[in-house]
């Protein structure tokens, strides 16, 4: 299957730092990205691969139907619908995780991590710092952080790390009008524009 990825997508999907970090607006293409990413590394190099969301049925609402469509019948084993996972011909596994249960998240080592919605999970620094970051030591495994804003938590926190001008974190804002894949999204955002509040529309569509 060829996908071709946006503008900003393509800016994102060739950039190599190990952290990487995306604030968007809602029907930019963030979810795409995460799929086609998660899918790219695990068909690269085997390993197993997360894509971690707030809870588990976000997650499977979110991504299954997506990573189901992305994944090339040719490069799939099987797919496992109750654990949310699917494991290529080459031996790596794609699975759908909630933060939710953060003590089912320990004791694996992964190839690569996709957080997702990253801005609304709670207790971000103590799952980052005391679990999530421990699956990704034994490969030096990347991450891509993908999120719309929700104020100024810790998702603005780690933007604005990825805004220095050396490091391991690069970090990107995009707005919903930057998806030029959806047939009529762009008069669909401007007539929202006018019918939420200043601060509404400026978070959820322009990702500020």
């Amino acid at each position: 299957m060829q996908v071709i990825l946006s503008p900003w997508q393509t800016k994102v999907w060739n950039d190599d730092h190990r952290f990487r970090i995306v604030c968007a607006g809602r029907r930019s293409g963030k979810s795409v990205l995460s799929q086609l990413t998660a899918i790219d590394w695990a068909n690269k190099e085997v390993g197993r691969y997360w894509i971690v969301c707030p809870t588990y049925r976000q997650a499977k609402s979110i991504h299954w139907e997506g990573l189901r469509h992305y994944v090339p019948q040719k490069l799939i084993e099987k797919k496992n619908e109750v654990e949310l996972s699917i494991t290529l011909t080459n031996g790596s596994t794609i699975e759908l995780k909630g933060a939710e249960n953060p003590d089912a998240l320990r004791g694996h080592k992964l190839r690569g991590l996709v957080v997702d919605e990253i801005a609304s999970i709670r207790n971000w620094d103590w799952l980052w710092n005391e679990v999530l970051q421990g699956t990704l030591v034994d490969y030096q495994a990347p991450v891509l952080f993908i999120s719309t804003p929700k104020g100024y938590n810790h998702f603005y926190q780690l933007f604005e790390q990825g805004q220095q001008v050396s490091g391991i974190y690069k970090s990107w804002r995009f707005s919903s009008y930057d998806n030029d894949k959806v047939p009529g999204l762009k008069e669909d955002v401007d007539r929202l524009k006018h019918e939420l509040t200043a601060d509404t529309f400026a978070q959820e569509y322009l990702a500020d």
